[in-house]
């Protein structure tokens, strides 16, 4: 082995449990022929009991005085089992508020409880056998067990990124530990069969580790949870693009990996500290494809398969993530205090309006705002109903953690509208004025009793529109509130308009409408969208509606504040 691989030094960073158990409880012997019995004999249509049976059964198997091959034959034998259980719960714990109601939370906890016990076995037995391998004569089943470790730490990594929640400690170290085992002794490129692939049927080592290596750095705290699970399922066929270099490699890569370390890959600007067993990640040529088949025809030839699920805001993402380096323009300011805020476009623009019905807004009593349901799930796209109680289009009072010129750090410590969700758009007003910005959530990461949310802002204000898209016959459809935003001198950026992401498009014409007065424009570009809005240049006849009006008190109240920005202060962004 060579003098930087010390397999002794590498497992005993890496907890695993005592092999102190006689006998299990739940199988009627130790046999693994007795194991898959049991398994076999489990309810498939009753998953929460049988992820009750699973999570009290579990965590024996690593625990029992056995070999590595009747230990590994056990974890097989139970492996499809508690995959199919752990999807079956995943859909009660999936597309629910950010702080978890106590049902789906217990059951996210038994879910991913199940995920690292079958981890744990692994990693047991693969302690026990690459202890007894040497390069010339490794153990016959070191490939499949390095393989079948990765592939559930890496479920267990991707479910962690879907609810927001911190990596599991220790889980990058035991992944590169597996990955280096796997490496140490030639095992990369040997493909493994794994039933649990949608693409294929089989696959290598080194492509399960890419594929959560891609996932992680591809900022999934920025997504929504359905786009953090179509991205997993299309790196499954772009993993083997990705490869780990020597450092220094190539100065475009962006990012680094410390494989000693109990971390994922890092911007290789930031990185400092030790540099231990210290790779670079390569994507040029997952970047390659990924932008030639973009801009390919349908007849040409497919360079790489992108699925449907992936959009053209998440494929936009993916190569921002993965290619560009973002500094932050402006340093935060830690700050105690609170702020007003309200999720979703018809909150915002209800509130811009001083709460008036949107019929009122439009000038006609009998016109009826259109059903943003049938374009889309999200809960903010259902129908309001704009004479209803305020309750209907809520304001939440939120901590601020941190703030700059370009947006703040928010912690939402009580219970969290359902909506709220990366990349959504949300209304701010800071105590005592009256005049609304506009953000769109960024990031969202969650603490042990609250959710943070990173907040780029992209506007100090807006002005409230109505739009209907011209249709083929040459008709207009319903209304849809939009929101305009003006221009930002500093960051070259033109007058903008916010829409709902469906069912506006790039070049629709649009007859808008402001308390009544009617004018026509044309979207242009599309300069930013995520799966709730998008934000388009424009063409317009006439944009000069005047904003709602305000009380005498209002306006006195929010003179006397001192205000230190600007409408051109807001274009710097806030990732993390």
């Amino acid at each position: 082995m060579s003098a930087e691989f010390n397999l002794t030094e590498m497992f005993e960073k890496v907890t695993l449990p005592a092999q102190d158990l006689a006998a299990l409880s739940f199988s009627a012997s130790n046999k693994a022929s007795s194991v898959k019995a049991w398994a076999e004999a489990l309810p498939a249509t009753r998953i929460t009991h049988t992820g009750v049976l699973l999570y009290k059964s579990l965590p024996e198997i690593p625990r029992l005085e056995t070999s590595a091959d009747n230990r590994l034959a056990m974890l097989e034998a139970v492996r499809p089992y508690v995959q199919h259980c752990i999807q079956g719960l995943a859909r009660g714990f999936l597309n629910q508020p950010l702080i978890l109601p106590e049902g789906p939370m217990k059951t996210a906890v038994v879910a991913q409880a199940l995920q690292k016990h079958m981890c744990v076995g692994y990693l047991s037995v693969l302690k026990d056998i690459a202890s007894k391998s040497t390069k010339t004569k490794p153990h016959p089943h070191l490939e499949l067990v390095c393989h079948r470790a990765i592939v559930g730490l890496g479920l267990l990594l991707f479910r962690s990124f879907q609810l927001y929640r911190q990596t599991p400690e220790q889980l990058w170290l035991e992944l590169h530990t597996c990955y280096r085992v796997a490496e140490e002794f030639a095992l990369l490129d040997r493909l493994v069969a794994d039933q649990l692939l949608e693409e294929s049927d089989a696959c290598t080592t080194q492509q399960a580790y890419m594929r959560i290596i891609l996932l992680a750095a591809s900022r999934p705290n920025q997504m929504r949870q359905i786009d953090v699970s179509a991205t997993y399922q299309a790196l499954e066929s772009w993993a083997y693009l990705a490869k780990l270099v020597p450092t220094d490699s190539n100065r475009k890569n962006l990012y680094v990996l410390n494989l000693a370390a109990d971390i994922g890959p890092l911007n290789k600007a930031r990185f400092s500290g030790s540099r231990g067993d210290l790779r670079e990640l390569d994507l040029s040529q997952l970047l390659t494809a990924l932008r030639t088949q973009r801009e390919a025809k349908e007849t040409d030839k497919e360079l790489l398969k992108i699925p449907k699920t992936l959009s053209v805001a998440l494929l936009d993402h993916l190569e921002q993530a993965w290619s560009t380096n973002l500094q932050r323009a402006f340093e935060r300011q830690p700050t105690n205090s609170t702020i007003e805020a309200s999720v979703g476009l018809s909150n915002i623009h209800h509130h811009i309006i001083n709460g008036m019905s949107f019929e009122e807004f439009l000038g006609q009593d009998e016109m009826e705002e259109i059903d943003f349901g049938s374009f889309a799930n999200d809960p903010w796209n259902s129908k309001q109903n704009d004479d209803a109680e305020a309750d209907d289009h809520p304001i939440d009072l939120v901590q601020v953690i941190d703030t700059s010129p370009g947006g703040y750090c928010l912690e939402w410590r009580k219970a969290i509208p359902a909506h709220v969700r990366a990349g959504e758009i949300i209304g701010l007003r800071e105590k005592g004025r009256h005049r609304w910005g506009v953000g769109v959530i960024r990031w969202v990461q969650q603490q042990q009793s609250s959710t943070r949310l990173g907040i780029q802002i992209l506007a100090p204000k807006a002005t409230p529109y109505a739009a209907a898209i011209e249709q083929p016959t040459g008709e207009y459809g319903d209304y849809m509130r939009i929101l305009l935003l003006p221009e930002l001198k500093a960051a070259n950026q033109p007058a903008t308009l916010i829409t709902a992401f469906a069912p506006f498009q790039e070049y629709n014409r649009l007859e808008l409408n402001s308390f009544g007065e009617i004018s026509q424009g044309q979207l242009t570009r599309r300069i930013f969208s995520s799966g709730s809005i998008s934000q388009f240049q424009f063409r317009a006849d006439k944009i000069d509606a005047p904003e709602p009006h305000v009380s005498q008190e209002a306006t006195a109240s929010e003179s006397q504040q001192v205000d230190a920005s600007s409408d051109d202060d807001f274009s710097s962004a806030w990732d993390d």
